[in-house]
């Protein structure tokens, strides 16, 4: 029993079927993400269906993640499936898998299905209002049943999985309109989490601002720091990407910063050309050549662990070059690089 326990955990991580984020990693002060992580908790210790809904970039999957480890299935498989990147013709043999010879084009050998692959642990069905009627009703089948059948079989396979659903679509709205199944809409309406978006959170703009910027100065071994100015103008930015918009805005700005303390000027340079902020500034041609070379430079560096041969190669420069443009962009090696 030990052997084949130490197998399936193995197969687990060779797999990266892991859940990675917790509840600790959701960061906030707000009443609002506070009131929505205590009600994510409350749902972890129950073996139910649950509906996550929100715009996109509120973190839905890292609610996800958190909630599969904190329940009682956090040592078995999490599988996350984006419904709304599968092909709709492949969607029903990426979840159910399928046999030998089931159709044109198929594995010789069969493929095993996500809700295999999850079974005894937590299938997240991200986006699942892109789900077509095929598999929706494949889906409502599985659910009631728990068990599954391959495409091109003809024997049942029982599975033990918890179904954790998520969105950005109104699903009532589309039950309205005939484009999902209601009995499948109440099937996952279950235990129902509403997340707000970053908005309507009060005073986690700043705090998430800082955690991000932390972040990026130790993966780009930087020292940048944001100016309370600069902390005002975020705050009254129109996050209309959310979380994930604030991330890859504070991303470009530690990766583009030629200063230590981020100004509100240069914040106001990072928000052109996105939506939520107007404004009559406009980087000059050259800035924008140079933010995307010093970009290009340190995206090559963290691929090659900032060997600078390597690096100069794969950037189609000499390494003298290299070595004039990363003084030029203040870039500094970490001590662990090799030369």
């Amino acid at each position: 029993m030990l052997r084949w326990k130490l197998q399936f955990v193995k197969k687990i991580y060779s797999k990266g079927l892991l859940a990675q984020y917790h509840f600790d990693d959701i960061i906030g002060i707000s009443s609002k993400i506070a009131e929505v992580k205590q009600m994510a908790e409350d749902y972890a210790y129950i073996d139910a269906t649950v509906l996550i809904l929100g715009a996109s970039g509120t973190g839905k999957e890292l609610f996800a993640q958190s909630i599969h480890n904190a329940s009682l299935r956090h040592k078995r498989p999490f599988v996350a499936v984006n419904c709304g990147a599968i092909p709709s013709t492949l969607l029903e043999s990426e979840l159910f898998g399928y046999v030998e010879g089931a159709f044109t084009g198929a594995n010789k050998k069969g493929k095993v299905g996500f809700f295999e692959l999850a079974h005894g642990g937590t299938i997240f069905l991200d986006e699942i209002g892109e789900m077509n009627k095929v598999a929706q009703t494949t889906l409502l089948r599985v659910i009631q049943e728990r068990r599954i059948m391959r495409l091109g079989d003809d024997k049942y396979l029982p599975i033990d999985v918890r179904i954790i659903a998520a969105t950005n679509k109104n699903l009532a709205q589309l039950v309205a309109n005939g484009e999902f199944r209601e009995d499948l809409y109440y099937r996952i309406n279950v235990l129902p989490l509403q997340l707000p978006s970053l908005n309507e959170r009060s005073g986690d703009v700043g705090v998430l601002a800082d955690h991000f910027i932390s972040i990026f100065n130790k993966r780009f071994n930087r020292e940048v720091v944001l100016s309370k100015e600069a902390k005002k103008l975020i705050n009254d930015y129109e996050w209309q990407g959310n979380i994930r918009q604030l991330l890859n805005v504070m991303e470009r700005v530690v990766i583009v910063s030629k200063e230590k303390v981020i100004s509100a000027d240069f914040i106001e340079t990072m928000f052109d050309g996105s939506a939520g902020y107007q404004t009559h500034k406009t980087r000059p041609p050259a800035e924008a050549e140079e933010c995307l070379e010093k970009t290009k430079i340190l995206r090559v560096l963290e691929e090659t662990n900032y060997n600078q041969k390597e690096a100069s190669e794969r950037l189609g420069i000499n390494r003298s070059t290299l070595y004039r443009k990363l003084k030029s962009y203040n870039i500094q090696f970490k001590k662990t690089c090799t030369m």
